[in-house]
């Protein structure tokens, strides 16, 4: 679907609420630093955010329009439609590598692979 980006770390989605298909992809990229988004047929990537070090992991809120993402000792939170950067949303970790996100009890998990852990916080 998507080739061409180097060291692509992460891929999430959002769907379509009413037919429940793919609407847009999310991919983090740890050589240019930067998050794109495309269809979910991969058409029209584009670079979303940039300026970052290390970008890995992503997480969706559809229902919050935020985009997660963690790069290597800090989580962010952005416009999920806009990309604008809302808040730095968590600190000081070691090595952070993915992030879950649970939307019915509204929690954010990330794994610390310096650290040995799973950690989990409110994001709002």
């Amino acid at each position: 679907v998507v080739t061409g980006l180097m060291e692509m770390k992460d891929v999430k989605l959002t769907f379509d609420a009413e037919t429940g298909e793919c609407d847009r992809m999310f991919i983090s990229t740890t050589f240019s630093n930067s998050i794109y988004t495309c269809s979910c047929d991969g058409d029209d990537i584009t670079e979303f955010i940039v300026g970052y070090s290390r970008v890995v992991g992503l997480a969706v809120d559809v229902g919050m329009n935020v985009l997660f993402w963690a790069d290597e000792s800090e989580v962010y939170m952005a416009d999920l439609t806009t990309g604008d950067l809302l808040d730095k949303v968590a600190t000081d970790f070691k090595s952070l590598a993915y992030l879950a996100l649970d939307s019915a009890k509204g929690k954010l998990f990330m794994t610390d692979e310096g650290g040995d852990a799973v950690w989990a916080m409110d994001p709002d």
